[in-house]
């Protein structure tokens, strides 16, 4: 499920300010970048360098970040968790935009819960065939 309401530290920096609200509980808080998701604190101390420093914002899926966290585990044996999964499914969005550029993508977050790789793993990872068994 995708909801707007999950980037509030991107509506302040549209805004030139810290907003209120926080329509990422209001919503049920269920996503799997939950140490990304919800109101930024007042004062915080990134938003001043989000202001500065983001160029580009981009709105990831669930589908979008539950295939990435899936694809980092089963191509690199690196279980990640939601949250480090984001820059992941940022690049391939903008990978064609990206290409022939060096790029960095940051993975960090190792707080993958087993009921959630479990269902991740089951909803994304393709059957094995037999040339892959």
């Amino acid at each position: 499920r995708h909801r707007r309401d999950d980037a509030h530290m991107a509506r302040c920096v549209a805004a030139g300010e810290m907003i209120e609200g926080d329509g990422y509980l209001e919503e049920g808080g269920n996503t799997l970048s939950d140490g990304t998701a919800g109101a930024a604190e007042h004062g915080s101390v990134t938003f001043p360098l989000c202001c500065e420093l983001v160029d580009e914002w981009l709105e990831i899926t669930e589908e979008e970040l539950g295939q990435a966290v899936v694809d980092m585990l089963e191509q690199h044996h690196k279980a990640v968790e939601g949250s480090a999964g984001l820059g992941i499914a940022g690049f391939r969005r903008k990978a064609a935009e990206l290409e022939g550029k060096t790029v960095a993508i940051v993975v960090c977050g190792g707080n993958a819960k087993a009921h959630v790789m479990r269902d991740l793993l089951n909803k994304y990872l393709p059957a094995p065939t037999a040339e892959s068994a």
